[in-house]
């Protein structure tokens, strides 16, 4: 009976091991599989009923070890959820006040020129070197604004990289521009 009991304790502690992150990363070829279940706990305390004193403190021990490390990737669990929940709520204030910025920029870009298209002589024919002076002053106009739209040094860089991907290319180009932080992070990042 004391052969068995044993067997099923290293069989308990094999498996416990296999659920210790730092355990696992102190020993090579053991692979971390994750939190420990709750059944291994209680695995452990019912070995505890089963031998003497001394051996069920252990098993007490145990178990109280595997709640603990249970409890803790909870926390990082949630930690990590409310982590992704704060970068998605200001990845979106970000890209709205980004949608916000590039209308007004457009609003006043067309405001300059409608005044310029009515002190020319009609509009009928625009030129293709109209054009690009218009894409000259349009880039212009988005890149010589002084101060940049966003507290870029105040968000993370996952809320940045979002903001980033979901604009056009040329729009990435137009802000690194202006951005001294998305410059560096062009340059640093992939």
């Amino acid at each position: 009976m004391a052969e068995e009991l044993y067997d099923r304790f290293e069989d308990l502690c094999r498996v416990m091991r296999r659920h210790d992150e730092q355990y696992c990363g102190k020993t090579a070829g053991l692979e971390y599989i994750g939190p420990p279940p709750l059944s291994l706990a209680e695995d452990f305390e019912e070995l505890a009923t089963l031998v003497d004193n001394d051996d069920a403190v252990v098993c007490h021990e145990l178990a109280q070890k595997v709640r603990h490390q249970i409890l803790a990737a909870e926390q990082r669990e949630a930690a990590a959820k409310a982590e992704e929940a704060r970068v998605n709520e200001l990845t979106k204030h970000a890209e709205q006040e980004f949608r916000e910025y590039m209308k007004k920029t457009k609003a006043e870009l067309q405001a300059r020129r409608g005044s310029s298209s009515q002190a020319t002589s009609g509009g009928e024919h625009i030129s293709k070197t109209k054009d690009v002076k218009d894409a000259i002053e349009e880039n212009t106009l988005i890149i010589s604004v002084p101060d940049n739209p966003f507290p870029f040094a105040s968000l993370p860089d996952q809320a940045i990289c979002r903001v980033l991907q979901s604009l056009p290319h040329w729009d990435v180009g137009r802000l690194s521009c202006v951005s001294r932080e998305l410059r560096d992070l062009a340059y640093g990042d992939e």
